[in-house]
């Protein structure tokens, strides 16, 4: 069963937990590329100082720059600066790049890393609530017989590692997984007991302060265990 908006629209701590076992499907040259989830990451939108929506400092609300008019047309039709502004009013941050985070349930925000790795999250909470979960790690699906594939779970057993193995970079940035033909999620009745969910801080995110590093809000789950 295809993964639908009611799915991503739902507390993004939930939905993290949730993403692990459910399958990635991504359609490549005629042909499936699928893996299953097994580890995310939970960003919980402006007051997350890890977030790339967190707050201003001062929280003061973004001023319009009719540079977002083209940015966000596409996706919001033409109340662009209608919606901007209601986004900025809470003084959370918008920058070209983080656009997606406000968007509907599924909404893939992509971004590259060292200016090599592409990180793909997907949009969470609703439209016009900046939240997110940061797809870490999958393995792969051996296309000919549908089985987990051990041999090659390294090959996307990081973020910038899964976005290779899946085929994924900035052209699918703002594209819908629930909407796409090419890149969706499939519940195949997975299931994994809360005490095989295991807990961690998220990595990478000194920049947050001490408060939001220690919240283990990284999730992952042993496929093999």
């Amino acid at each position: 069963m295809k993964l639908d908006k009611d799915f991503f629209n739902r507390p993004t701590l939930q939905v993290s937990k949730d993403l692990l076992g459910k399958f990635m499907v991504r359609m490549y040259r005629g042909r499936p590329i699928a893996g299953m989830i097994t580890e995310t990451e939970a960003y919980i939108g402006p007051r997350d100082m890890a977030a790339h929506s967190r707050f201003h400092k001062d929280r003061k609300p973004q001023k319009w720059q009719p540079k977002f008019e083209d940015l966000l047309r596409p996706h919001v039709g033409e109340n662009a600066k209608e919606h901007f502004m209601q986004w900025a009013a809470t003084g959370a941050k918008i920058t070209p790049r983080t656009i997606a985070e406000y968007l509907d349930g599924g909404t893939i925000y992509i971004y590259l890393v060292y200016g090599m790795y592409w990180n793909m999250n997907l949009s969470t909470a609703g439209p016009g609530i900046p939240e997110c979960v940061l797809l870490r790690a999958a393995v792969p699906v051996d296309p000919k017989t549908g089985e987990l594939d051990r041999k090659k779970y390294g090959l996307a057993n990081g973020p910038g590692k899964l976005c290779k193995y899946f085929r994924t970079d900035k052209g699918f940035y703002a594209e819908n997984v629930c909407d796409s033909d090419r890149i969706w999620l499939e519940d195949r009745g997975v299931v994994f007991p809360k005490r095989r969910i295991l807990k961690g801080p998220r990595i990478g995110i000194d920049y947050a302060g001490p408060y939001w590093t220690k919240m283990p809000w990284r999730f992952r789950v042993e496929p093999f265990s």
